[in-house]
């Protein structure tokens, strides 16, 4: 659900406004905003900016789906942000994506947000304001730029709570409890690593925000292993284990038919299945699209 909320954000902060007395005609003055992530700058070198959602494509292999609408809906989300990225050429390895939290283990550091640093500097350029520290403009603690861009503020929210969501230390999350829609509202700072936590070590600025409860939604409130109170998200980029995997029934991992035929045993399954039975199985699990509704 918030990815399909994501990609409707998405699309419309990059919808370019048109002229009430004739729809065909562009109103004259743009959101800078929008122009900026549709890669009309200042300048000819100007890149455009996307958000990147590998993390989510990565976990929808194995999130559970009850209702169909909900794998069409998973589908879309992918294909317009994966159609983003191609659309734009955009570079993962360079600061052309925006909110790359997931891919710095949700530490939610302000100094490895390239993309948005670059963004809302060219922002606060576009009004001639000079910014001291950028960070801070994003979280709102200096108001001049939510308040003349009320569309980022709306969409660094949405973004965050997809995010927050697809976090795979589920310690990161309030519990359950008698939560009201303005329990929701985000609350951001920018503060030092050892502040955010609650613990050293202290490797720089982080945003910290908070909702539900929570001074900061980052926080696990396990103490070890060190540092702690941190997230500590699995290797796998997954949040919980898929008994759809192929992998969980071998004792090798296995991502195609060809590892499956290089095996020298398989499982039988207590002794269900024969092994070409327990092969074919198998095979069919590696196959995503035909996994999914197995």
């Amino acid at each position: 659900v918030l990815g399909a909320i994501s990609a409707v954000a998405d699309r419309v902060a990059r919808t370019r406004t048109r002229c009430m007395r004739d729809e065909k005609e562009l109103e004259r003055r743009q959101s800078e905003f929008s122009e900026l992530i549709n890669g009309n700058g200042p300048t000819q070198e100007w890149r455009p900016l996307a958000v990147d959602p590998v993390s989510f494509l990565r976990q929808s292999e194995t999130i559970e789906v009850a209702a169909p609408e909900l794998n069409i809906a998973r589908t879309a989300v992918v294909s317009y942000f994966s159609g983003v990225l191609e659309h734009f050429q955009i570079k993962r390895s360079k600061d052309d994506t925006l909110f790359d939290w997931d891919h710095n283990d949700w530490m939610l550091f302000t100094g490895k947000e390239r993309g948005l640093q670059r963004l809302v500097r060219a922002l606060c350029a576009s009004h001639l304001l000079q910014v001291g520290d950028w960070a801070v403009a994003v979280s709102g603690q200096d108001k001049y730029m939510n308040h003349t861009w009320p569309e980022f503020e709306c969409f660094r929210d949405i973004i965050f709570w997809w995010k927050y969501m697809l976090c795979t230390d589920i310690n990161v999350n309030p519990g359950v409890n008698n939560y009201m829609p303005a329990h929701a509202y985000l609350q951001w700072t920018v503060a030092d690593e050892q502040n955010a936590f609650g613990s050293p070590p202290n490797r720089g600025k982080v945003f910290q925000v908070g909702a539900l409860g929570k001074e900061h939604l980052m926080t696990t409130g396990q103490n070890f292993p060190h540092p702690g109170n941190r997230p500590k998200p699995k290797s796998s980029g997954l949040r919980y284990p898929s008994a759809a995997k192929a992998s969980q029934y071998t004792k090798l991992p296995v991502r195609t038919e060809d590892d499956l035929l290089y095996m020298r045993s398989l499982p039988t399954f207590n002794e269900t299945l024969r092994p070409a039975d327990a092969e074919a199985l198998l095979s069919f699990l590696t196959v995503p699209y035909l996994r999914t509704p197995l």
